[in-house]
């Protein structure tokens, strides 16, 4: 027999206070702006442009 759950939690706004927090303060430890900025020149630079340049053409 199973056991039926006959509570519901709450989400209070310190719960979800707490969790945005934690959120934050990883992505502030994690990465910087200038990491951030060297991730998308490394990979996404090139794709960008040649997009942006593609679809500039077409007008």
């Amino acid at each position: 027999m199973m056991a039926v759950k006959l509570y519901t939690h709450k989400v209070t706004i310190s719960d979800k206070r707490r969790k945005n927090k934690k959120r934050v303060g990883v992505l502030k430890k994690g990465m910087s702006k200038d990491a951030l900025s060297q991730v998308f020149n490394l990979y996404y630079r090139d794709q960008v442009r040649a997009l942006y340049r593609t679809v500039s053409r077409e007008k």
